[in-house]
């Protein structure tokens, strides 16, 4: 829903088609403080719908064979 936060503290490991996390609506703020593996296409760190988005990647992240690490679907986003 709108104005969601997500708050995910420990690694992530995401593959084989997968999405780590998805939020739709507007405003939704998701910070990622671990470490993320996306391995494989069509798998996705973190998947927001919706403007205004931020998303926060404070570890490391680690994209492999056609992954997604962050994908953000609307206007007015932030990724740092």
């Amino acid at each position: 829903g709108d104005k969601a936060v997500v708050n995910n503290d420990g690694d992530n490991a995401i593959s084989n088609g997968g999405t780590g996390t998805q939020v739709n609506g507007d405003e939704a703020t998701v910070n990622n403080n671990g470490n993320t593996t996306v391995d494989g296409k069509d798998s996705t760190g973190t998947e927001i719908n919706g403007d205004k988005a931020i998303v926060n990647n404070d570890g490391d992240s680690t994209i492999l064979d056609g992954g997604t690490g962050t994908r953000i679907t609307g206007d007015d986003a932030t990724a740092n």
